[in-house]
């Protein structure tokens, strides 16, 4: 299980400011108090609502074994074969499934449910389009691993909080096997408590 902590400021948008993360509104509304502090940060952005797939197996056999572990996917089409013998193809299903080549994004992907793993390429095409109401961030504080398992019963995952209290009690679980732990209790002091400023900073955890 992997654990990232963070400690976030507001932030404006800026080219020469490196943007760690952003949270919708919605994802804020649990401290509406926050919101309305930095309502003059409030940034519209617009974001596909959701993607198109074109998923290529080398083999056949493959695909078979992939799709018995995982369910077929909606706006998704297989194909067997590689990138470079499949162009034709892939511009059929590009144009009558009205997709933009010039948005189209391509990823790898391994999945290790066979031996060897299965690898897929995923052309993945946006569609449609969503406006969201966020608010960016900054990174000041940050930590890898190092909290007993108790911390994952009392905090959730990806949920913004907003009180000092919250941290301190997050500061509890630090572990207590980890052989640095004096220094590690050190660093999440000076990394999320001492300049953690309640109306400003937001801490939470990614797993």
């Amino acid at each position: 299980m992997g654990l990232d902590l963070y400690h976030c400021i507001p932030c404006v948008k800026e080219e020469d400011v490196t943007i760690f993360e952003s949270f919708t509104l919605d994802e804020l509304s649990d401290c509406p108090e926050f919101i309305d502090q930095h309502k003059n940060l409030i940034t519209e952005i617009v974001e596909p609502e959701d993607y198109f797939t074109i998923s290529i197996f080398s083999k056949s056999s493959d695909l078979e074994h992939y799709l018995d572990r995982y369910k077929k996917e909606e706006n998704t089409i297989y194909l067997i074969g590689n990138f470079d013998n499949l162009v034709d193809e892939i511009s059929k299903h590009e144009t009558a499934n009205n997709l933009r080549r010039d948005e189209r994004f391509i990823l790898t992907t391994t999945s290790k449910i066979g031996n060897p793993d299965i690898i897929s390429t995923n052309i993945n095409y946006p569609v449609g389009a969503i406006k969201k109401k966020v608010i960016y961030f900054k990174e000041i504080g940050y930590q890898r691993k190092g909290m007993e398992i108790r911390f994952y019963e009392d905090f959730t995952n990806c949920q913004p909080y907003f009180k000092k209290a919250d941290v301190l009690k997050a500061a509890t679980y630090v572990s207590r096997n980890n052989k640095e732990r004096s220094e590690l209790n050190e660093h999440f002091k000076t990394a999320f408590i001492d300049n953690f400023i309640e109306g400003t900073s937001i801490f939470f955890g990614s797993w």
